[in-house]
């Protein structure tokens, strides 16, 4: 919607001054809010004051189209001729200053709320994304601006009114575009924007979304991101030999201990397996520094049997039996 003149400049400022940039910067931009810890639904180990806030894999820009209507749509027109042109409006920026004050604010004790923000500007495009199927409604797009900067009246500027109004999804709006730059700005190298707009990598998004969200839904329920299924250091001398323990309890039901050492720093696995070969739980897979270490694993969604435990690393691979009994 922009931001109004009236709103930003004072009393010796002029409206050559706020297109100057010389008048004080608006509030909103991209940042609307961010949820406190003491707001969260579980406990972290965290406070406000080590997190770090980061700004990146975003496109932000306007199309010349749009521009030129701040200045020559008909009531801009008539502000102008009326020497109203405090009243006309001006592009908002990525970041306002309620934005930046939100990010700048202290706690009571004079502690910044938020240790450090990071706007990574190299992945903060400007570039006209080239869409596919480029806007049929701008006329009714500059009607609806027009209405709201002069009468705050609403008017329908759907591109399909019905499936708006049935909130289906996706909508039928087809935002794809041509830009190769922005189909891999996105974080983990997916286009920037809904993935629905590009069905073919749609599919992997969605593993990337779940894999996100039970990791969240971990903290929720089991407060650990690794979930029931968890991985502790128990002793950071270097051992000597690659050993997997024997689980405790065994039988067990429905949680069982085990431990195991690594001599060096190395990509690491755990997993177990069926009676037929078939993985049914990873209980650790990624780097670990060496040291002796111990897992627990749940099998509250597993039927009682004979399962195999399989630590992997450096070429080693060490197997084991255990048996769930419910």
């Amino acid at each position: 919607m922009g931001y109004r003149a009236v709103d930003v400049c004072g009393e010796d400022q002029d409206f050559d001054d706020f297109q100057d940039g010389l008048c004080d910067p608006p509030g909103g931009g991209l940042i609307n809010g961010i949820t406190e810890v003491d707001s969260f639904a579980f406990q972290v180990p965290f406070t406000d004051q080590d997190r770090q806030l980061f700004i990146g894999n975003n496109a932000y820009m306007i199309q010349d189209w749009m521009l030129d209507w701040y200045v020559n749509c008909p009531w801009c027109k008539e502000q102008h001729q009326s020497r109203e042109d405090i009243m006309m409006r001006q592009p908002s920026p990525m970041l306002g200053q309620d934005a930046i004050d939100f990010i700048d604010s202290t706690d009571t004790e004079g502690n910044k709320v938020f240790e450090t923000l990071n706007v990574d500007w190299a992945t903060i495009y400007e570039e006209d994304p080239d869409f596919i199927v480029p806007a049929t409604n701008k006329d009714t797009l500059k009607t609806f601006i027009e209405y709201k900067w002069s009468t705050n009246a609403d008017v329908d500027w759907s591109y399909k009114p019905a499936p708006a109004f049935n909130q289906e999804w996706p909508l039928p709006e087809d935002l794809a575009y041509n830009n190769a730059t922005y189909q891999t700005a996105a974080i983990g190298g997916f286009p920037l924007g809904d993935l629905n707009w590009f069905p073919d990598q749609l599919a992997d998004w969605e593993a990337q979304r779940d894999a996100e969200w039970e990791t969240i839904n971990n903290w929720l329920e089991y407060g650990s991101p690794e979930g029931p299924n968890r991985v502790e250091m128990l002793d950071a001398a270097r051992p000597r030999d690659y050993k997997l323990g024997q689980n405790y309890p065994n039988p067990f039901n429905p949680v069982t201990r085990i431990k195991y050492s690594i001599p060096k720093a190395g990509y690491v696995s755990l997993k177990v397996y069926n009676n037929i070969g078939q993985q049914v739980a990873t209980l650790y897979e990624g780097n670990q520094i060496a040291g002796q270490y111990i897992a627990t694993f749940d099998g509250s969604d597993l039927s009682s049997g004979i399962y195999f435990y399989t630590l992997q690393s450096d070429n080693i691979s060490l197997t084991k039996k255990l048996i769930l009994m419910k």
